[in-house]
């Protein structure tokens, strides 16, 4: 009786310690929040603007509503893609000026593939509103990737830049 108590003592602490071993070998997923934080310290000259966040409280100037949502992404109502995502950290510039990062967490490579052709529609939107203008190198530029379940829009000084940044996180 006391080798079979031993046997299964054994088991459980091995068991115990392979979870805990395995856990911290797994490496974190980072918040869009920091990579979002990431991508703004790596942009030169970056304007002055409003940073918005998905996990944000009603009332908090960073809170996003689902107007803002459906300005930017959707057709008059907050984009079908925005029910697959975990979280997201959008910057928008407040000045006459194209300088804007999102990162979104999304649910699954569908999710994640739906919301880059959203963005990619974003894309095609702010290209044709910035040609011919001082900032046109900006849109042209840009950039949506796709990094796992992250999607990222970089319409930046630097895209290169600000990509790095942000896949440093990942």
């Amino acid at each position: 009786m006391k080798s079979k108590f031993l046997i299964f003592s054994l088991c459980v602490i091995l068991l115990c310690s392979s979870a805990v071993y395995f856990s911290s070998c797994s490496k974190e997923v980072a918040s869009t929040k920091d990579v979002l934080a990431a991508v703004i310290a790596a942009e030169v000259g970056l304007p002055s603007g409003n940073i918005y966040l998905s996990d944000a409280p009603k009332g908090d100037k960073r809170y996003t509503d689902s107007s803002l949502l459906a300005s930017l992404y959707g057709n008059g109502s907050a984009p079908v893609e925005s029910g697959e995502w975990v979280e997201f950290a959008i910057f928008l510039s407040s000045a006459k000026h194209p300088c804007e990062f999102a990162v979104f967490l999304c649910e699954s490579s569908q999710s994640v593939s739906d919301t880059a052709k959203m963005l990619c529609r974003r894309l095609d939107l702010l290209k044709t509103a910035w040609t011919d203008t001082e900032y046109s190198s900006y849109t042209q530029n840009a950039r949506v990737t796709v990094s796992g379940n992250f999607c990222f829009f970089i319409v930046s000084s630097d895209a290169d830049a600000a990509q790095k940044a942000a896949l440093s996180l990942i």
